[in-house]
């Protein structure tokens, strides 16, 4: 495929933007990476007046993790909130002709053992997910009043290999990893395996991108999706499928200090709307087999 749509995308040097990168590359997209820091107006608006106007933003730049939120609230508010606010405030300047994407969380959502539709209550827990919701409430005030095509996805748990061991199944690959590599049997220290999680591979989510980046970029709406497997997995059974394909014993050593009692017995999302208005599925996720086959896939 040959296209000439010119694509920006913001927090390129993490997990998410650097496969989306490289895959939109790969697609023969006109990619560019920022450079700038997006807490700082002046610096996305001269990184903006050296480059003809983009088709497409993705904005992935934030602090992604619960932890890192809650500890450095404030440096947090100011890259996920305020950061937001001065991009699109700065492409505005420009013109309204792009279509904006944001990846959101499906943390904001109440707890409940139902599966979490977008019409469903937003109750964030965590001051990660209530930055992602005051981000998400400046994207729709800004897309309604300017007439830009923005779409926000609310992602459910995303894995891969890849990822950095702050991350539930990386940890866990990188332990069964290193005891194969030892020769030794993995002792995996842990908290509630029973749980019940909404897991999807990233080739998944790389294709829910490229689904949107093909639309015309005149399109005028705003959408709000939840991306996700809409599958529940236990954990145990994901640790097991890791374990076995990589020919490793393991022991659990469940510590129960790690229990959270406020932690749902199961997390679940609905991605109805997304599948019918673009015929897609996370075909790479519908059960722990194939989710771990693209776990620990290369790309």
């Amino acid at each position: 495929m040959s296209t000439s749509k010119k694509i920006l995308i913001t927090g390129s040097e993490g997990f998410l933007g650097k496969h989306l990168s490289k895959k939109l590359t790969s697609q023969n997209y006109d990619v560019f990476c920022s450079t700038f820091d997006i807490t700082k107006p002046g610096d996305i608006d001269n990184f903006l007046s050296q480059q003809k106007p983009f088709d497409c933003v993705i904005h992935l730049a934030g602090y992604s993790t619960v932890k890192v939120c809650e500890d450095r609230p404030n440096e947090a508010f100011e890259v996920n909130v305020v950061g937001t606010h001065n991009l699109i405030n700065s492409l505005l300047k420009i013109n309204n002709k792009f279509c904006f994407i944001f990846p959101s969380t499906g943390q904001i959502y109440s707890s409940s053992e139902e599966a979490a539709k977008e019409t469903s209550l937003a109750e964030p827990k965590n001051f990660y997910s209530q930055t992602k919701l005051m981000a998400e409430n400046i994207i729709q005030t800004y897309a309604k009043k300017y007439d830009f095509r923005s779409t926000i996805l609310r992602l459910f748990t995303h894995a891969h290999k890849s990822q950095t061991v702050d991350f539930f199944l990386a940890s866990v690959y990188q332990q069964l990893l290193n005891a194969k590599n030892e020769s030794r049997k993995a002792q995996l220290r842990i908290g509630d395996v029973s749980l019940l999680r909404d897991f999807s591979a990233i080739q998944d989510l790389l294709e829910v991108f490229e689904v949107l980046i093909r639309l015309p970029s005149n399109s005028s709406h705003f959408q709000i999706y939840n991306i996700c497997s809409s599958k529940p997995k236990k954990l145990s059974d994901m640790i097991g499928e890791i374990a076995h394909r990589l020919g490793v014993q393991f022991e659990l050593n469940v510590d129960k200090s790690l229990f959270r009692s406020h932690d749902p017995k199961i997390i679940l999302g609905d991605s109805t709307k997304f599948s019918k208005d673009y015929n897609w599925t996370a075909k790479r996720s519908q059960d722990v087999k194939s989710l771990i086959g693209a776990f620990l896939e290369d790309i």
